[in-house]
């Protein structure tokens, strides 16, 4: 199997506050929503699980 990793790079996460594009747009409960998620989303951003892996690798290869 062949192992890969993400360089963690500081410009990839140097937003921490809420920058969504017009956020003035959404309501509340659409921000809390996504503030829930962001942790997540940024694990996995900085350490995808292998199965997340596996997915993408999967995708890939249908469509080459």
């Amino acid at each position: 199997m062949i192992k890969t990793s993400t360089s963690v790079n500081p410009l990839n996460y140097a937003h921490s506050g809420l920058d969504i594009p017009g956020t003035n747009e959404l309501e509340k409960k659409d921000v809390q929503f996504y503030d829930s998620l962001r942790p997540h989303l940024d694990q996995l951003a900085k350490d995808p699980s292998d199965d997340v892996i596996a997915k993408i690798l999967a995708y890939s290869s249908i469509n080459r």
